[in-house]
């Protein structure tokens, strides 16, 4: 139970739980129970031993929320709380098979095999049903590795199914769809005749065991092969198979740490409560993706933050054809009830991903996460390690390469100027990081460049920006660097005209004035076409992962027209080199 393991006693008490939880919340007569625990020869004494062992389950089983109760002329347990494994693997299998896209298919069995660990009942002893059970369990899992291998096939990994295939077919090789399986990966890689050789294997053995040939399905495709139909042609995948970047712990934003520990207690208190349970769920045919914003998006280049993570998905959601929600849940109101109508709308809305824009109140809606055992959630601009939500296998944590945006920023500036000057927002690891690539990055370009930083403190009130801007440039700054969000467009109002450079930060500023040198991106928008796109092709991966350069998810854009060819290669050569090292890490 969670993390509990409990001593369940010896073979006949486990197998008394064992045939309860094959039907839990349902009534298991006596009779039925002493046959799938003896078998047809049962002791006399198998009415008395029934009641000590189910005596010694319920004081066992009642402190971890778990009720074993007599009813009439049988026994019922019921699990509250708990989850069973093998109920979640019906349902995630029943989702895979009516999932529409093969990714998505795919990664919902590959999330069900990681709860089977073994062979079902392997420690206990049951007859009659109990025995039944575990050759359906057997079946349903063969059906799961059918339904992967369809998936894996659709998106054109036949050469890496043939050695799983073989073994597969080995173990069973009288089951011809996964013979037609194998025989459509090793035709797909080249190998026609070895395609042909295993239909005659299986032809005669099936002849020779069974008295019966091959069904209609493989024999017509013994005669696809030998004709090279188009049909088996590798299929052009819906979805085009993008590389995950280089997963990489990433430090958490202290800030966002600091607001999930700060109304974590609200939130379980929320989730913990009243959502419907594996058993009753839907299986979905088609994926629901939610957003949580802090704010309503605005109007306008000025909202670099919002708006982008919005238009990211309105952006999938016409390329997949997937149905989306946009939850608001401001992050400076300190009022419970907007959390907790998010909360059940969570709940209530059958979602398959969950993401959720920036640090801040709303990750901790996700605290428990398990409480939706089928959905992903995804932080987006946040990591997770070092915050209580590291190590829950339904997460990920999307950060960005920032130091290589500011890196990329400081090194063309050091370029054009010999004094430059960075207005910061608040001292933040995401600004402070991404001010210390700008320095390291000017510095590369000009070891003797003078770079002084200032913070504002905000992110919003321009004027505080543009009076911190014009103190820099009285200084002698020929370049301000406006890492400051909106209040960084009043820094580069000032530098507009006072006649020096301005470099934007997290979008193109390009249109605040010809004075603009270049800009920094982080790429909200992007990150959230990512997120999906992994998402239904089921190469999300768990835990921290930094999007960078290579992702189109960071960089620096809207590099001026007036700065000299000669200085653009060597940015240019600059940004070569560090997709490499992104490559390598």
């Amino acid at each position: 139970m969670g993390d509990r393991a409990l001593e369940l006693g010896g073979g006949k008490q486990r197998a008394v739980l064992a045939a309860l939880l094959l039907c839990p919340g349902e009534l298991v007569s006596v009779e039925r129970l002493v046959d799938d625990v003896w078998g047809d020869r049962p002791p006399a004494s198998a009415g008395h031993s029934l009641e000590a062992y189910v005596s010694r389950l319920r004081r066992l089983l009642a402190p971890v929320g778990v009720a074993l109760e007599r009813r009439g002329t049988g026994y019922r347990i019921e699990l509250g709380e708990a989850t069973l494994d093998a109920r979640d693997f019906e349902l995630l299998i029943e989702q895979a098979a009516a999932a529409r896209y093969a990714a998505r298919a795919g990664g919902l069995v590959a999330e069900a095999l990681r709860l089977w660990r073994g062979p079902p009942l392997a420690d206990v002893k049951l007859h009659l049903s109990g025995e039944s059970e575990r050759r359906r369990l057997e079946e349903l899992r063969l059906r799961a590795l059918e339904i992967r291998f369809d998936a894996e096939l659709e998106l054109g990994r036949h050469r890496e199914l043939v050695g799983e295939l073989r073994g597969v077919v080995d173990e069973n090789p009288y089951r011809e769809r996964v013979v037609a399986q194998l025989m459509i990966a090793l035709y797909r890689s080249g190998r026609q005749a070895e395609a042909l050789e295993l239909y005659e294997r299986t032809r005669k053995l099936l002849t020779a065991d069974l008295g019966v040939g091959p069904g209609t399905e493989l024999q017509q495709l013994s005669g696809e092969i030998v004709r090279h139909e188009r049909k088996l042609a590798v299929p052009v995948a819906p979805l085009r198979a993008l590389p995950v970047s280089k997963i990489r712990r990433a430090v958490v934003l202290a800030a966002a740490a600091a607001a999930i520990a700060a109304v974590a207690i609200a939130i379980v208190a929320v989730i913990s409560g009243g959502h419907p349970g594996p058993g009753n769920a839907t299986a979905a045919t088609s994926a629901r993706v939610a957003l949580i914003v802090p704010r309503a998006p605005t109007a306008g280049r000025e909202d670099t933050f919002v708006t982008p993570f919005v238009e990211g998905l309105r952006r999938a959601a016409h390329e997949y054809d997937i149905e989306t929600e946009t939850f608001v849940l401001d992050e400076m109101d300190a009022n419970p009830r907007p959390v907790e109508r998010v909360a059940r709308s969570l709940r209530a809305g059958g979602f398959d991903l969950v993401l959720s824009a920036g640090p801040g109140p709303r990750p901790t809606l996700l605290l428990k996460a398990s409480r939706l055992p089928h959905a992903r959630f995804v932080y987006l601009d946040t990591a997770l390690r070092g915050s209580p939500l590291e190590g829950r296998r339904n997460l990920t944590g999307l950060a960005f390469a920032d130091d290589d945006s500011g890196f990329l920023a400081g090194y063309l500036s050091g370029l054009v100027g010999a004094r430059l000057s960075v207005v910061a927002g608040l001292p933040v690891p995401s600004v402070t990081d991404l001010v210390q690539s700008f320095v390291r990055g000017a510095r590369m370009a000009r070891p003797a460049v003078k770079v002084r930083v200032d913070y504002a403190h905000t992110f919003t009130n321009q004027a505080i920006c543009e009076r911190i801007a014009n103190g820099q440039i009285d200084q002698g700054s020929n370049v301000v660097f406006a890492a400051a969000g909106t209040c960084g467009l009043g820094a580069l109002a000032a530098a507009g005209i006072r006649g020096a450079w301005g470099v934007g930060a997290d979008a193109d500023r390009s249109y605040a004035g010809s004075h603009v040198l270049a800009s920094t991106v982080k790429r909200y928008d992007r990150a959230v076409e990512l997120a999906v796109r992994w998402y239904l092709q089921g190469t999300l991966p768990q835990g921290d992962v930094v999007l960078g350069l290579d992702d189109e998810a960071v960089g620096i854009t809207g590099i001026n027209p007036a700065v000299t060819a000669g200085i653009r290669r060597q940015v240019a050569h600059v940004e070569a080199s560090l997709r490499a090292a992104e490559a390598a890490r």
